[in-house]
């Protein structure tokens, strides 16, 4: 489990995450957030899809014609992303189910938006992300006027499959988008 915390601004976005994977045991030191191309993946869940999209994803280009966030990772993304999943047999899929197994927030030139474990993209109009095992007290906190690292923080507090070492990651806005 994990908690993941994240703001839009209009100078980029600001992510905090904490470091703990449970499985068997706690095992603290597990990067969550990565870079593949142009696209930072902020993830939550099944490790081996995140393993297949950090190490064998093709990212789709998000050219200069392409002004619409959502548009372009519904259309080019996220048919990346399953199939990828797919062909490392990664996926629990059933009849008309993506099956990812993971939900995220993932950024490209300092717009973010969320990841569902379904595909589908939304945007939070307040540039307010979190995600994991903790992300209602890092939503809570982040509408309060945290930053990501202090939500992740306080998330830590009262989850207990939150914890470890908090790291942030800066990306900054390079593109004009909706």
């Amino acid at each position: 489990m994990t908690t993941i915390a994240a703001r839009q601004t209009k100078k980029g976005v600001e992510f905090a995450y904490d470091t703990r994977a449970t499985w068997h045991h706690n095992v603290d030191g597990v990067d969550k957030v990565f870079t593949n191309g142009e696209v930072t993946f902020a993830l939550s869940g099944n490790l081996r899809i995140a393993n297949l999209l950090e190490h064998t994803l093709e990212v789709p280009e998000f050219a200069e014609k392409d002004t619409d966030l959502v548009k372009w990772a519904v259309a080019k993304l996220v048919p990346e992303i399953v199939a990828c999943a797919k062909g490392g047999d990664a996926t629990n899929t059933k009849e008309g189910s993506v099956g990812l197994q993971l939900q995220g927030i993932f950024a490209v030139r300092g717009l973010c938006a969320y990841l569902a474990d379904d595909g589908s993209v939304v945007l939070n109009s307040e540039g307010l992300y979190a995600v994991g095992s903790g992300s209602e007290f890092a939503i809570g906190a982040l509408a309060h006027g945290s930053t990501p690292e202090e939500a992740v923080a306080i998330a830590a507090r009262y989850d207990s499959y939150t914890g470890g070492p908090i790291r942030t990651l800066f990306v900054p806005n390079t593109k004009e988008t909706k």
